[in-house]
């Protein structure tokens, strides 16, 4: 678009018209009042100018510079984003001409810009393609001192660069997504515990995981918060054996990141939680021999396990006492009672 000024027929008022397409040589037109009714565009011998030009306005000159009024993100408004295309609305305080995208730096990502301008002091910036499908990081979109060429109606050019009131010239693009899931879930039995182990994913998904959470089945765990592996899941129903007598559980455990949780992890092996000292599969309060891994039984309430009386391995440590009661030794579980001392064994 090119801005000529000539003088009018209306007393030799000084005047700018905006003319489309530019004339090759402006030398050759004037301005002429039509009939007191529109300004045109005529060539110097006083004939309507035939090739079609359009007169955009005819304004009267002013000495002030444009201004950026406001820097404002137009779609999304909000940041973080996951958007694919993102705008902004830079509003100046009269319309500007000669606003093209090369008058811009655009900077963390490789997409498009693209100006639209309303020709009453608001421009749109629109972002497109690119990378932006994919990106995670900060995308602005800042005037570039060395190239732009804006100017008012009047010629003026833009020259003060910072914005009178807001300046949000930036968006953070995020195009995050759940973790992978944890893989290797294995679990070991406690005391009404299980202790859950599993490797972490190998995708975070553009975000830190930030926990991990278990869940049992049958459900008496639903979304144990966990740190990491391993994790100690509580809240579990002791059993009195491990493969009898209890509830056998599975577990799954998810990653969690910003974006939210992962799918669960493959279920771990079923174990049944007890109370067991020495780790033989039997619950204390069902074990003759609670610190012994290798005796369980004394049917024969000798005080010596059942593998120590057959000329086995088990060491038959009980380190009790047996006292005399109706003409039968048996193990004394009473601790008010003074005990008579008939036999201790020690392997």
């Amino acid at each position: 678009m090119g801005g000529y000024e000539k003088s009018s027929a209306r007393g030799g008022q000084r005047l700018i018209a905006l003319i489309t397409p530019e004339a090759p040589d402006s030398s050759e037109y004037y301005l002429s009042y039509n009939s007191g009714t529109s300004w045109e565009l005529q060539e110097a011998q006083g004939r309507v100018q035939s090739t079609p030009m359009t007169i955009t306005g005819v304004f009267a000159p002013d000495g002030t510079p444009p201004r950026i009024r406001s820097i404002a993100r137009l779609s999304p408004s909000s940041s973080p984003t996951d958007a694919d295309t993102v705008s902004w609305r830079w509003t100046f305080t009269e319309p500007v001409i000669s606003v093209e995208a090369s008058d811009f730096t655009v900077t963390g990502t490789t997409a498009t810009l693209s100006v639209s301008n309303d020709g009453a002091g608001v421009i749109d910036l629109t972002l497109t393609g690119g990378d932006l499908a994919d990106l995670n990081g900060i995308v602005a979109v800042t005037i570039d001192s060395s190239t732009q060429n804006i100017t008012d109606l009047s010629l003026n050019e833009l020259s003060d660069l910072n914005p009178i009131g807001d300046n949000v010239d930036s968006i953070e693009v995020e195009n995050l997504t759940v973790p992978d899931a944890p893989t290797n879930a294995t679990a070991t039995a406690g005391d009404t515990t299980a202790s859950l182990s599993f490797d972490v994913p190998g995708d975070d998904g553009g975000s830190a995981i930030t926990g991990y959470k278990a869940t049992s089945t049958p459900g008496d765990v639903a979304g144990f918060a966990c740190a990491g592996s391993p994790c100690t899941v509580t809240g579990l129903t002791n059993g009195t054996e491990y493969t009898t007598n209890g509830t056998e559980y599975t577990f799954t455990v998810a990653a969690t990141n910003a974006k939210g949780d992962s799918l669960p992890s493959n279920a771990s092996n079923a174990v049944t939680p007890l109370n067991d000292t020495d780790g033989d599969g039997v619950a204390d309060d069902e074990d003759a021999f609670p610190n012994d891994p290798v005796e369980t039984l004394d049917s024969d309430n000798d005080g010596i396990g059942e593998n120590g009386d057959a000329g086995g391995t088990g060491i038959g440590v009980v380190l009790r006492t047996r006292a005399y009661s109706m003409g039968r030794y048996r193990p004394s579980r009473s601790p008010g009672r003074a005990p008579r001392v008939r036999q201790l064994r020690y392997s």
